[in-house]
C-alpha cells in the first residue's frame, strides 16, 4: 500500500521521524509511481532551494511610485471645484467673520429702509387723500379673502358707505 502524499513531502522536507523514513525509503525502491512522485516533489523543493529570494522593497517602491503616478493623474484632470483648497486658520477665520458682518449689515440696511418706506408710504397717501385722489386700501394681514368683486371708490364714497353699514 502506497504512503499518503502528504508523507512523502514530509519526507522531501526531512521532517519525518527515522522509522517513517525507513519505511518510505522501503516503499519507494519498490514502487516506481512513489519513485516518480517523490522525484517530483524533490525537484521542486530543489528548484524553490535555488531561486533567488525576490526583492520585495523594489516591489514595493515600485508599487508606491505608480500609486504616486494615478493620485497625480486624477488631480491633473480634476476641475477646480473638486480640489481641496487649504486656507489657514486665521485667514479662514478673517474671511468668516468678514462675512457675517456684511450680512449683518445688509440686514441693518434693509430693515432701516423699511421703515423708512413705510413712513414715506404713509405721508405719500395721506398727501393724495388731501387732494381728492382715490384711495385704494389694502388689508394688513398677508392673507385675506376677496368677497364679491373689488370696486373703486373715491374717499367721501368710502366714507357714506361706512355710515349706511353701522346705522347710529
Amino acid at each position: 500500500m502506497c504512503p499518503e502524499h502528504t508523507i512523502l513531502s514530509t519526507y522531501v522536507d526531512n521532517e519525518v521521524d527515522a522509522p517513517t523514513a525507513r519505511g518510505v525509503e522501503a516503499h519507494v525502491a519498490e514502487c516506481g509511481a512513489c519513485r516518480r512522485r517523490l522525484r517530483a516533489y524533490q525537484r521542486v523543493c530543489n528548484a524553490l532551494l535555488e531561486s533567488r529570494e525576490p526583492d520585495v522593497l523594489a516591489a514595493g517602491d515600485r508599487v508606491w511610485r505608480r500609486l504616486d503616478l494615478a493620485r497625480q493623474a486624477v488631480r491633473r484632470r480634476a476641475s477646480f471645484w473638486t480640489r481641496g483648497v487649504r486656507v489657514p486658520a486665521p485667514a479662514a477665520a478673517a474671511a468668516l467673520l468678514g462675512a457675517a458682518l456684511l450680512i449683518s449689515s445688509v440686514a441693518l440696511w434693509a430693515r432701516i429702509n423699511d421703515s423708512r418706506g413705510e413712513a414715506a408710504d404713509q405721508a405719500a397717501g395721506a398727501a393724495r387723500a388731501a387732494q381728492g385722489a382715490i384711495v385704494i386700501r389694502l388689508p394688513e394681514e398677508p392673507q385675506f379673502l376677496q368677497l364679491g368683486q373689488p370696486a373703486i371708490l373715491r374717499e367721501a364714497e368710502l366714507a357714506q358707505e361706512a355710515h349706511v353699514a353701522d346705522p347710529p
